[in-house]
């Protein structure tokens, strides 16, 4: 005796997201002026998307059913974990840093930056270059 797998349809769940859609899609179009503001026009959009979510509910391609597999059904088999691992990165390998980055900015952090060689400055006297010029 074999089991089959029963496919569920959802014909309310399509009636609801329908409704919840053709409110939401009307009131934009209504909102941007694109269709007349009446409740006629609310009334028509919203049904006629709600019917195709009815639709949609009844004929929309299935998926798989969830939960375990009934008797008898054969689970197709877990990919093997025999499969080569990935290429470890050396340090020969890795490539320089990409223009821009980080790397160059630390190492200019480094410097105090409230200096910004005013030290060289102010130890420098005009009077001495007159000295060793003479």
């Amino acid at each position: 005796m074999t089991s089959q797998t029963t496919l569920h349809r959802h014909p309310i769940r399509g009636v609801i997201w329908g409704l919840v859609l053709g409110l939401g899609v009307t009131g934009l179009l209504m909102v941007f002026s694109i269709i007349e503001l009446s409740i006629l026009n609310l009334i028509i959009y919203t049904a006629a998307v709600t019917v195709a979510g009815l639709l949609w509910g009844l004929f929309a391609p299935p998926k798989k059913p969830k939960g375990t597999a009934p008797a008898g059904y054969a689970a197709p088999s877990a990919p093997t974990a025999a499969s080569t691992p990935p290429p470890v990165a050396t340090a020969a390998s890795t490539p320089p840093p990409a223009a821009g980055s980080a790397e160059p900015m630390a190492r200019m952090g480094d410097a105090d930056s409230d200096d910004m060689g005013d030290d060289d400055m102010a130890d420098s006297d005009p009077d001495d270059d007159e000295e060793t010029a003479g």
